[in-house]
């Protein structure tokens, strides 16, 4: 038997899900909409809200700390790169996509397909395009150094 209960356990987990939509929240509100929806099913049975409220901490709880992560991890990859492996940068090849100058000795440089803030470690002028390799990383910015390819291929040889 269907009580009015059921409609409102239902039009909360509805309410819920939507704003779990169109405010993505890192699924924060998706497992209180299934703990909603879970009354709402338990309503249609037992019109008891004792058993209700239980389904809700149950299924919340489960979908919380079970299913959230999941979906997560499924759905929502990260491929950046971890403040824990920043010193893992260091030595790390990578290119100016916004010229360092001398006066602000600030620019951007591509790693990984990633941008970052970068400095030049000397203070020189590191041109648009130029392949540099990282030197140190401050925080959220690198230091980086230009990587002249006549020297490295002078080195090569010298070792055949």
């Amino acid at each position: 038997m269907i009580t009015n209960m059921f409609y409102i356990w239902l039009l909360l987990a509805a309410l819920l899900l939507i704003i779990q939509i169109f405010f993505f929240l890192k699924l924060m509100i998706l497992p209180f909409a299934l703990g909603y929806l879970a009354m709402a099913i338990v309503s249609i049975f037992r019109d008891n809200i004792v058993l209700e409220l239980f389904a809700f901490c149950v299924i919340t709880f489960l979908s919380f700390f079970f299913v959230r992560p999941l979906i997560i991890k499924r759905f929502f990859r990260s491929k950046r790169i971890h403040l824990g492996s920043l010193d893992g940068l260091i030595g790390s090849p990578g290119y100016v996509i916004q010229a360092i100058t001398p006066d602000t000795n600030q620019g951007k440089v591509s790693i990984d397909r990633e941008e970052w803030m970068a400095s030049s470690t000397d203070g020189q002028a590191i041109d648009l395009d130029q392949m540099v390799i990282i030197d140190k990383v401050e925080g959220m910015k690198v230091y980086v150094s230009p990587i002249d390819l006549g020297k490295i291929d002078a080195e090569f040889t010298k070792k055949e």
